[in-house]
């Protein structure tokens, strides 16, 4: 006998393949030729090896490699394809085949994970507009397609002899070109890249095709070296990493934030918003899942207790909230400078600390933890925030990894009716439709013939094309008093912006705007409040002129040229002001021209007096009223019942295309679901859902995304017809017959769809039928 069993490992997505066991923090001095036997007391504080041992380059083909013109040729030298400037390379294709290049790189041991390709001072016509990337080992051995596809270099130039400035992580994005990823885990030494596709048509005899660089972005390797999928770390915050202070100032070191002992980190807010820190971890390939925050020797009253964690790929790419909720630091203390000991899998519980995990499947190269609440108040002016160490517990990643599903955690069989941390006193057992009539999601609070003004700037052109709709061009002239951009009084004086939406024109992408901050006030006599800033990630691609924006409230108009950068707020506002300290060309200074096609400030239009809601639980977020569609399936009934509140049933026939069942888009759009309960109907136990796949998306033109999968617990017993649902959020509505299954879920979805892939009778198949009384979310 015995009290439990626990077989710890890690959740993988579906078909991972461990090519290496991935030790939890590689040593300086790693062995040639790592074992397959996991070291059994990882080190506390991953030392930098990744960048010893493996190292993320802008291209692996070095400038000074050897390169050699293939099937074409031309007198101009071959250099030049891999020069590190936009000097044309170009090739007279022989006929033979694809023309190109190929180079045996000065370092011969690499793994190439995409292509870029600059284009150069003329000759658009000869772009080329598919490539084919191979590689070998020796020239003795056959060449490999690592990759092949499709270019979309625009016909714009880039002057003649311009040095290429980019990273491992992102191309010279002051220089037109193209960028293609691709997955690819295996070393060579040679590579060959080839065109067989001209902008003016495919490659034959004299067709001739340049560019101005091709870079092979991927890692420099030693000798022998197989890339791991994935490595479990207790922190991607290595040690050594460099750490900005955000929001705030102090005199003591930044490294104390993640040195990797219990030494103090402290940041006195500066007033502009919750202060933290940013780091760029040695390795840039990371997915964070967890945040760990270590109490210090003193100042309890300064402890942390809500977080926010961010991510982005690039200094010019915006912050994404990858998590954000509350910390139970206790105010007990840590010694000073004591070392964490902790694992991928575990914080070091000799020390006072608090854990909060979450979903997330995205990479990130850059993280932002800040703290918009410490134990002593909100943040303010010179309100103090300290900690002794945050660790944040993930994986380390090679480049181009994409994890394509994130593993639920088994549903317990048997799940405890445990209330919610702030449930609801008297919620209601069908939730009305009340959300839609007192606050309307909208695609911009900036509609359309409210009043504008240009800011901090001059220009003869009308103010009115900054929000009318359209990609018709805004420009503003900077004044040299600070940000020009422009304020807004919308037509409708009571909104919540939770968002930037900005589209490109026409022409003048130097004059992008690359740096934002939103502002709200409410009267002409109150003074601004910053509601967010950061950076934008325009493109130099252009929309035509005067084009329609068709977006909504969930979704930006995803076939013009834009970027958006959601962020979280609560406060209403009447009046709103856009500026844009920063353009392509540089910091905004007198005479600095700033433009875009549209601006929009998604969120949403509420009464007057408004207070938005944090976090409202419901019994389900299925209200009955929403629309609903049956999926693989067909019936003549009605398909309202599937959530209409009551054991009413709801019955599909399975097509034989897959799991059959239905899809929702509820009144209120955004919602996060923690669980399932599936009542059953008057009839037909056979036909009960025994297995059950909850899917979300944010609108139709967006993929499903698996939030939960697992089986159901339904008995034979029945419910009477059309019995009413009287559930609440923490607890099902336990006087009927039905199953509950819980889950961990971070993310907000507008559209549901919930399958069924097996009934009591049998696994799905044509004409299986499969229903019940009532589905809650």
């Amino acid at each position: 006998q015995f009290g439990e069993v626990e077989l710890p490992g890690v959740w993988v997505p579906p078909g991972f393949v461990m090519t290496e066991y991935p030790t939890p923090a590689p040593s300086p001095k790693p062995t040639p030729a790592p074992t397959a036997v996991p070291t059994f007391k990882p080190t506390a504080a991953p030392s930098i090896a990744p960048t010893a041992v493996v190292t993320p380059v802008s291209t692996v083909l070095t400038p000074g490699s050897t390169v050699v013109r293939v099937r074409g040729y031309n007198t101009h030298i071959t250099a030049t394809a891999i020069d590190g400037t936009t000097d044309v390379y170009q090739v007279h294709a022989d006929g033979t085949g694809a023309p190109g290049f190929q180079v045996t790189p000065l370092w011969p041991y690499s793994i190439v994970q995409g292509i870029r390709v600059y284009t150069p001072y003329n000759g658009h016509s000869r772009d080329p507009m598919k490539f084919i990337v191979e590689g070998r080992n020796g020239d003795t051995e056959g060449w490999t397609i690592i990759a092949e596809g499709d270019l979309g270099l625009t016909t714009e130039r880039n002057p003649s002899g311009m040095a290429i400035e980019s990273t491992p992580t992102e191309p010279d994005m002051a220089k037109i070109h193209d960028e293609v990823l691709f997955q690819n885990t295996v070393m060579y030494s040679q590579y060959r890249v080839t065109f067989p596709e001209a902008r003016s048509g495919s490659v034959a005899y004299g067709t001739i095709v340049q560019f101005g660089e091709v870079e092979l972005p991927g890692l420099t390797v030693p000798p022998g070296y197989v890339l791991p999928t994935v490595t479990p770390v207790s922190t991607v915050l290595t040690p050594g990493s460099t750490v900005v202070r955000v929001r705030g100032y102090n005199t003591h070191t930044t490294a104390t934030a993640i040195d990797g002992t219990t030494n103090v980190y402290q940041v006195h807010a500066d007033g502009t918003g919750a202060p933290g820190f940013e780091v760029s971890p040695l390795w840039p390939y990371s997915i964070v899942q967890g945040i760990r925050v270590y109490t210090p020797s003193n100042g309890h009253g300064r402890d942390p207790m809500q977080f926010i964690v961010e991510g982005r790929n690039g200094d010019t790419e915006g912050w994404s909230v990858i998590a954000l909720g509350d910390l139970g630091l206790t105010t007990e203390r840590n010694p000073a400078g004591t070392p964490i000991n902790s694992s991928p899998s575990a914080p070091d519980t000799s020390l006072v600390h608090d854990e909060v995990l979450f979903q997330n499947t995205v990479v990130y190269s850059q993280y932002r933890v800040t703290f918009p609440e410490a134990r002593s108040a909100l943040m303010a002016y010179g309100t103090i925030v300290q900690f002794g160490e945050v660790e944040l517990p993930g994986v380390w990643v090679p480049p181009g990894f994409v994890m394509t599903e994130y593993p639920t955690p088994a549903p317990s069989p048997k799940p405890t009716p445990a209330p919610t941390a702030v449930p609801t006193f008297k919620p209601t057992a069908a939730p009305s439709i009340a959300p839609t009539a007192v606050v309307t999601p909208v695609s911009t609070v900036l509609t359309p013939g409210s009043t504008v003004v240009r800011v901090r700037g001059y220009n003869t052109h009308i103010t009115a094309t900054a929000i009318d709709g359209t990609t018709d061009v805004y420009q503003v002239h900077a004044d040299g008093t600070g940000a020009p951009g422009f304020q807004v009084t919308p037509l409708w004086p009571y909104s919540i912006v939770q968002g930037i939406r900005v589209y490109t024109p026409y022409n003048g992408h130097s004059r992008d705007p690359m740096k934002f901050i939103v502002e709200g006030r409410n009267g002409d006599t109150e003074g601004w409040t910053i509601i967010a800033e950061g950076d934008l990630g325009l493109t130099t691609e252009r929309n035509p002129s005067g084009m329609a924006i068709e977006s909504t409230p969930t979704e930006p108009d995803m076939a013009k040229i834009h970027d958006e950068v959601l962020f979280q707020n609560t406060v209403m506002y009447s009046q709103y002001r856009v500026t844009f300290p920063e353009a392509r060309s540089g910091s905004v200074a007198y005479g600095t021209i700033v433009q875009f096609g549209e601006v929009e400030l998604p969120g949403l239009t509420v009464p007057p007096g408004y207070v938005l809601p944090t976090v409202t639980p419901v019994s389900t977020v299925l209200t009955p009223g929403s629309t609903v569609v049956r999926v693989r399936g067909y019936n003549t009934h009605t398909t309202a019942t599937a959530i209409d509140g009551t054991t009413n049933v709801y019955q599909v026939h399975a097509d034989g295309t897959g799991a059959p069942g239905f899809e929702v888009s509820p009144l209120w759009p955004y919602s996060i679901v923690q669980g399932i309960r599936v009542y059953t109907p008057s009839n037909g136990h056979g036909r009960d859902p025994m297995q059950f796949i909850v899917e979300g998306r944010n609108g139709d033109t967006e993929g499903w995304s698996v939030i939960a999968l697992g089986d159901l617990g339904l008995t034979t017993e029945r419910n009477p017809a059309g019995t009413p649902i009287n559930s609440s959020p923490s607890a099902p509505d336990t006087s009927l017959v039905h199953d509950e299954v819980l889950f961990q879920n971070t993310v907000v979805y507008s559209q549901y769809r919930v399958t069924f892939p097996e009934a009591r009778s049998a696994l799905m198949a044509y004409g299986t039928i499969v229903q019940f009384g009532e589905v809650e979310l």
